[in-house]
């Protein structure tokens, strides 16, 4: 009995062979695309002042979408059991948490800094010492129920609400397969309710997709179980579309293309916006085959790095942000240089729209080295360490 779970928890090691490279290019590009929402400047990019570039939130539903499909393809199969379920759970605690704890204590640390700072950059500009955050949601960041609506408003790493729901969600995701294990039809069900469920919440109560703190839960259940889905269709259909022409898939991919480009212009914070979790459905499905001109663009070794760094961009950027906003007022303040603009309720980086895009590319380079960095040294190495944790729990 002990070695036929030792064999299920084993096997749950094994990396699935096949990569998705295109949609690792698009999961980079798409965490960019969220560091580039938050950043403050005098440019065109800022969020507040384009339309275009403040719907990027929706860039965190293709992520829940692309995890239903990638958490299905790599573990629909294989967990078959509670130990299985436990192994699965150490894997995916040792790729999240790290680096969300690492990024926690970055933050806290800046906090007793700006406290120290504060006195000489005018002492109401940056607020005292834990005004914006709570030493109680500490700890719920720590157990991850930040996002769970445990805290009254977003504190601390903002971004990191959707590990929190994403966190859970695997969990409930694993329970299903393995209390369904032996009904295939029932597992279905289940989680098309867990789909249906959660989008009636979200209709019924905040009304749209944008969303976090409070109802994020139901946000991510509804993308990441649309991603199963995906998954189940894109198995399907593999063995018939791989026969098509590539000229179907170029089609398709450039169509897929223009659908995000419309939903990025054309939808507002409010029902519509309910629909983009299944749009990005069919955008993974498209690119998940692999067979257009887009996708050899998003499959090459720049973007699929990109890709493997998409974690460390999404929780480390809004600590460079602060970090930059914090060193130019320095700065500012000996030199007598302005390099910010004070709106009279936060900074903008430039005073121009040419000074704001030096200070955006300088960002974005910094957020990539930082990305990285903590990729190196701290997210890849833990990951790593994961795995031979959860395999050595396995055998036990």
């Amino acid at each position: 009995m002990f070695a036929g779970h030792r064999r299920e928890a084993d096997s749950l090691q094994i990396q699935p062979k096949t990569l998705f490279s295109a949609l690792e290019g698009w999961r980079g590009f798409c965490a960019l695309g969220i560091a580039v929402l938050h950043f403050p400047s005098t440019t065109f990019l800022y969020a507040k002042d384009s339309f275009f570039i403040s719907n990027f939130y929706l860039f965190v539903d293709f992520f829940f979408v692309l995890s239903g499909f990638v958490i299905t393809y790599a573990y629909g199969k294989r967990l078959k059991s509670w130990l299985d379920v436990w192994t699965f759970m150490l894997l995916r605690f040792w790729r999240l948490y790290p680096v969300h704890v690492f990024v926690l204590a970055l933050l806290i640390l800046f906090q007793f800094v700006k406290w120290y700072f504060d006195g000489f950059l005018g002492g109401k500009v940056g607020e005292g010492l834990l005004d914006n955050e709570s030493l109680s949601s500490i700890v719920t960041h720590l157990l991850l129920v930040h996002s769970l609506g445990f805290t009254p408003r977003h504190q601390w790493n903002g971004p990191s609400w959707s590990i929190s729901t994403e966190f859970y969600t695997y969990i409930l995701f694993a329970a299903v397969m393995v209390l369904t294990r032996s009904a295939d039809t029932m597992r279905k069900l289940a989680i098309f309710a867990l789909v249906a469920g959660s989008l009636t919440v979200l209709i019924l109560y905040p009304g749209k997709l944008d969303v976090v703190r409070d109802y994020g839960i139901f946000r991510c259940i509804y993308g990441f179980g649309i991603g199963y889905f995906t998954f189940l269709t894109y198995q399907a259909t593999r063995e018939y579309l791989d026969k098509r022409p590539v000229w179907l898939f170029n089609f398709l991919e450039i169509t897929a293309v223009i659908m995000l480009l419309v939903q990025l212009v054309l939808f507002r914070i409010d029902m519509v916006s309910l629909v983009a979790p299944a749009l990005f459905a069919i955008f993974v499905l498209v690119f998940a085959f692999e067979r257009g001109v887009i996708s050899s663009f998003f499959s090459n070794r720049s973007s699929v790095y990109l890709g493997k760094l998409s974690y460390s961009i999404y929780m480390v950027h809004g600590f460079v942000i602060l970090s930059m906003n914090g060193v130019l007022r320095i700065v500012q303040r000996f030199s007598g240089e302005d390099f910010m603009t004070f709106t009279g309720e936060s900074y903008l980086f430039g005073t121009s729209q040419v000074s704001g895009l030096v200070w955006f590319l300088i960002y974005v380079m910094l957020v990539i080295a930082a990305s990285h960095i903590v990729h190196a040294f701290l997210e890849n190495p833990l990951r790593r360490f994961g795995r031979r944790r959860s395999n050595l729990q396995g055998q036990k």
